[in-house]
């Protein structure tokens, strides 16, 4: 990746000057990884040096996080905080008075020196007592020597508590159980009047440090600088944040100085995981700066394996396959945007579809399913039906333009290049969708010729995957913003059990692919900037060289990318407080951390269910916000409306009664009854034609359209619906309460509205729904986004008024927001 190799083509000039004093630090460590691991000491121990500066009088706040550190180096690392801690401690005691505070101290620890055994001297030798006291004599010679030696080279050190490291009870066991053996450093409960240290290791909450009193005042009165050592996460430490060490340092005396997180991530690297630790550590330790300038410094996997001289997860291989270009898929693409409510067949579900038609019968089952007439087991509910709608020869001229594709892709290169790759794989990752289909399953496997041990898989079963060699035909990338935690060919790596290699056709994924990598590396780019970084790693050159990567012309990302990915088998139980609820994976809800202010939407699936207890959240399902809250009916002045109507109805002679919804078909029936069945339908043709749409089946034209009783509703898609009301002469108002009518009825029988999740999904992701939001600026400053973007008229936005009834909608939801603690979430198969 580009940027873990311009990072480790400068790493070499970064470790070639060790800060000041490392020397005598690196000498002091008794880890015995010491030695092999020194170019990631001087590493971690410069960026310390550089990060903790204190500015004034003021707490300053860093974070120092770490990628794929294991378990010996992580101690390692701890060892060498506290080893720092100390010798910053006898530099700040440099030059004052002498006092005989620690001289008192090591007559102390010689009093106790053989006390206990001189009190049990009638103790067997060979009892477990006796081997115990006498190890804590050892213990205790020892710590005495490390004072006298600490007298002999400071005599005005004072061994007062200056740093405070907070732990887990696990780390606080590494660093051993008594400080005889890492002498610097000493637990709270080892703390007392006859000993101290520089450096206390705390497992408590600060009001239990706050109640310990000891040489007359309690040892917070003394400590400058407090570390959090992989223990961010923990609410116990809630209040060692940086607001109330201004509050406690104005109210209390302290000298609270600088607050520093250290995190740890034993897994892979993931984007979005990074950054919801970093905006989770911002609100918990109340930094006010939001990402991207949020300033962590995060030391990459790559980073620690180069310094170590160990071999680190590749990125699996991407091969794109053929011409990125192809004048028989643009005419596919040009005829599937002539008709609305069929744009799924363009999705990322149906691309990874038509890649893995490699042979004469594939092909004649994907045309089957999609075309044939049947209840379609690859298409949508909403796109079977509008398929239904389109007249045959329609369907054959959409059937047999994807046809020419195809037998442009079996006569390719293509098939032999996936047998050949297939050859060597222990499994074959494929769409869920291509998994589920029996006839395609058993098709794809004898066109691949593969043998019984090897197996399909789609992404529900990818973490099965323990061993061996798979062949990735199922692409999925992170999108515009680089948000999940699932299966993506991006963020997949190789390691030593598993091997991988994606294989992809360049005319369908290229584009994709190379808009996606470049989004990630700009967001990763973003999130790894600090002033480290920009200094001694050319952070503004990783920059410029990641703009001019930028595709020349961006892709749309399709919507419906994320709603029909999935299968609809696939579920999630989750429960959220008391109540357990199942929901299809890719259920949007509401998210925001138990510390955080800000809101934001995610597919539940993609909520990373194994950091719960380190990670709390609350959620709530999106759908919930306004499906028992009639949203439709509440956007609009019901008044006005049904005034509006009237008016509509008596202009052109109907009754008043009459549903707003069938006004449409009366009037289309009286103009096929006055000019003709043939005359009008000519008419509408051409009309969608100049508006680059087709009109549906002449037979569906007259029982559905031109039918007044008929069932339907409004036609399929915005364009159709504004078009046939323009030749009706219908005004805009009429459109207007005809879609906010169906929304209502729609909403009332299926209970959810995907238009409008899309749209909340945004405005939340925004901030409008956050505490203290200025709604009105947020959507000034987005509105041509907003307009691109979505169609705010099928969801009864007005768009000459489109801020001030955004707004209004935010108003409205926002009361209905109520999430609850997500306690726990479990994938169905």
């Amino acid at each position: 990746m580009r940027i873990d190799q311009h990072i480790q083509d400068r790493l070499s000039a970064f470790i070639a000057e060790p800060a000041d004093g490392f020397e005598t630090r690196f000498e002091a460590l008794r880890h015995p990884l010491k030695q092999e691991q020194r170019a990631l000491l001087i590493y971690i121990d410069r960026v310390l040096e550089l990060m903790c500066v204190s500015i004034g009088d003021a707490v300053n706040f860093e974070h120092l996080h770490l990628e794929g550190m294991d378990d010996a180096s992580l101690q390692l690392i701890g060892e060498l905080l506290i080893i720092r801690c100390h010798f910053k401690g006898l530099a700040a005691d440099k030059g004052q008075a002498v006092t005989d505070g620690l001289a008192a101290r090591v007559i102390a620890l010689q009093q106790s020196i053989g006390k206990e055994l001189r009190a049990n001297s009638s103790l067997s030798g060979k009892s477990a007592q006796f081997r115990k006291l006498k190890a804590a004599r050892y213990l205790l010679k020892r710590r005495q020597s490390f004072l006298k030696q600490v007298m002999r080279d400071l005599p005005e050190a004072t061994m007062q508590p200056r740093s405070l490291l907070n732990v887990l009870k696990r780390d606080l066991d590494k660093f051993k159980e008594h400080p005889g053996d890492l002498p610097y450093v000493m637990t709270v409960e080892q703390f007392s009047a006859n000993d101290t240290s520089y450096v206390l290791l705390n497992k408590g909450s600060f009001e239990g440090l706050a109640a310990i009193k000891h040489l007359g005042g309690s040892p917070l009165k003394a400590i400058t600088d407090v570390y959090l050592f992989d223990a961010e996460g923990r609410t116990e430490f809630g209040k060692f944040n940086t607001t109330y060490f201004k509050f406690v340092n104005n109210k209390s005396g302290c000298q609270f100085r600088s607050l520093v997180v250290l995190s740890v991530n034993e897994g892979s690297l993931s984007f979005s995981r990074l950054k919801v630790l970093q905006e989770r550590t911002r609100q918990r330790y109340h930094v006010p700066v939001p990402y991207p300038k949020y300033g962590a410094y995060t030391v990459l996997a790559t980073e620690i394996a180069a310094l170590m001289g160990r071999r680190t997860s590749a990125a699996v291989p991407i091969e794109l396959i053929g011409p990125d270009e192809l004048e028989v898929w643009n005419d596919v693409i040009g005829l599937i945007d002539q008709f609305e409510g069929v744009e799924e067949l363009k999705s990322a579900k149906f691309l990874d579809l038509y890649a893995l038609v490699i042979d004469a019968k594939l092909k004649a089952i994907l045309l089957n399913d999609i075309f044939g007439g049947a209840r379609s087991q690859f298409l949508s509910e909403d796109a079977y039906l509008t398929m239904t709608t389109l007249s045959k020869e329609q369907r054959e001229i959409l059937s047999t333009a994807l046809g020419l594709f195809l037998d442009w892709s079996i006569g390719s290169i293509w098939p032999e290049q996936l047998r050949l790759y297939a050859e060597d794989c222990d499994q074959v990752v494929i769409s869920p969708l291509a998994n589920t289909h029996v006839a395609f399953n058993r098709q794809l496997r004898d066109a691949l010729r593969l043998s019984g041990r090897q197996k399909f898989l789609d992404r529900w079963q990818f973490d099965g995957i323990i061993e061996g060699r798979s062949l990735l035909l199922d692409y999925y990338d992170l999108g515009p913003i680089p948000d999940t935690y699932a299966y993506n060919v991006l963020e997949l790596k190789d390691d030593g059990d598993r091997q991988f290699v994606g294989l992809f056709l360049n005319v369908l994924f290229g584009r994709r692919h190379r808009q996606a990598r470049y989004e990630l590396d700009r967001h990763l780019t973003n999130i790894l900037e600090h002033p480290i970084r920009s200094e001694h790693f050319d952070w503004g050159l990783l920059h410029q060289q990641i703009r001019a990567s930028r595709p020349a012309e961006a892709i749309r990302y399709y919507e419906f990318d994320d709603w029909y990915e999935q299968q609809p088998q696939q579920s999630i139980s989750i429960k959220l407080g008391d109540r357990t609820r199942t929901f299809p994976y890719s259920e949007l809800f509401v998210i925001k951390g138990a510390e955080d202010d800000r809101h934001c939407v995610k597919r539940i699936g993609d909520i990373d269910a194994t950091a719960l207890d380190r990670n709390p959240i609350l959620a709530q399902c999106l759908t919930d916000l306004y499906v028992d809250f009639n949203i439709y009916g509440r956007l609009v002045n019901a008044a006005q409306q049904a005034e509006d109507l009237r008016v509509i109805l008596q202009k052109f002679n109907m009754p008043e009664d009459m549903p707003a919804m069938r006004l449409w078909k009366e009037l289309l029936a009286a103009r096929v009854g006055a000019n003709g069945l043939g005359v009008v339908y000519r008419e509408l043709t051409s009309l969608l034609q100049d508006a680059g749409k087709q009109i549906v089946d002449k037979g569906h034209f007259l029982k559905n359209w031109a039918a007044p009783e008929s069932a339907s509703s409004l036609p399929r898609g915005r364009v159709i619906f504004r078009t046939i009301c323009a030749y009706l002469e219908l005004p805009a108002s009429y459109q207007r309460i005809a879609v906010n009518l169906y929304n209502q009825e729609k909403l009332r029988k299926i209970r959810t509205s995907r238009q409008m999740n899309v749209l909340l999904r945004d405005l939340i992701n925004d901030g409008c729904f956050d505490d203290g939001a200025d709604v009105q600026a947020l959507l000034n400053k987005e509105k041509q986004r907003y307009l691109r973007s979505h169609d705010l008229e099928s969801n009864g936005i007005a768009i000459d008024k489109a801020v001030d009834e955004l707004s209004t909608l935010v108003e409205l939801l926002r009361p209905q927001l109520a999430l609850s603690p997500v306690i726990k979430i479990n994938l169905n198969q």
